[in-house]
């Protein structure tokens, strides 16, 4: 009768491992939070205005025809001094950089890459240099 309850017992000991073994291991992990989306060819060591920032600004901002001389938006970007009165003042900061890539909007279809939100983040940090 002994053998009979220590046999019970360690049944349902060994029962209750597995059981908690198997709720352990069974969670639900989000792919995106694992994994996050790493830009693998973004260069961002060699960032300049006259180099890589003037080239996004053309095709994405003033290439569009809002940030361009007569534009509607009444901020030129046609020049590094028209640039850098929306650095200064905090609106490319703001608008492209912190509330996640409002400007320019999807409807323009001219939407930065994150590739070129990073390198725009990266000059900005670094004092947005006219280089």
């Amino acid at each position: 009768m002994k053998k009979l309850q220590r046999f019970s017992i360690s049944f349902i000991v060994l029962g209750a491992m597995l059981l908690a073994y198997s709720l352990n291991s069974c969670n639900y992990q989000n792919e995106e939070k694992l994994y996050p989306k790493v830009v693998a060819t973004c260069d961002t060591m060699n960032v300049t205005f006259s180099g890589t920032i003037d080239s996004i600004i053309n095709t994405k901002c003033s290439g569009a025809a809002c940030h361009s001389s007569g534009g509607g938006s009444g901020f030129a970007y046609n020049s590094y001094a028209g640039v850098k009165v929306s650095v200064d003042d905090g609106n490319i900061m703001d608008r492209v950089i912190l509330k996640n890539n409002v400007m320019p909007p999807a409807s323009s279809g001219f939407v930065l890459t994150d590739c070129e939100i990073q390198k725009l983040r990266h000059w900005l940090y670094n004092g947005a240099p006219n280089n």
